[in-house]
């Protein structure tokens, strides 16, 4: 059987937008944020992914 290597992080990568978005939800405290506050945050994420 073949040895299978650790798997990839989706974080491991030198695409910036990626950094970026690493560094937004790293930032972010989702106890303290309210549930209009989450949502708003996900769309500037989905924004990111998308640009």
């Amino acid at each position: 059987m073949a040895e299978i290597g650790p798997q990839l992080s989706i974080f491991e990568t030198f695409d910036p937008k990626v950094g970026r978005i690493k560094e937004i939800l790293l930032e972010m405290d989702v106890n303290t944020m309210t549930p209009v506050e989450c949502l708003m945050r996900l769309n500037e994420l989905k924004g990111l992914a998308e640009e």
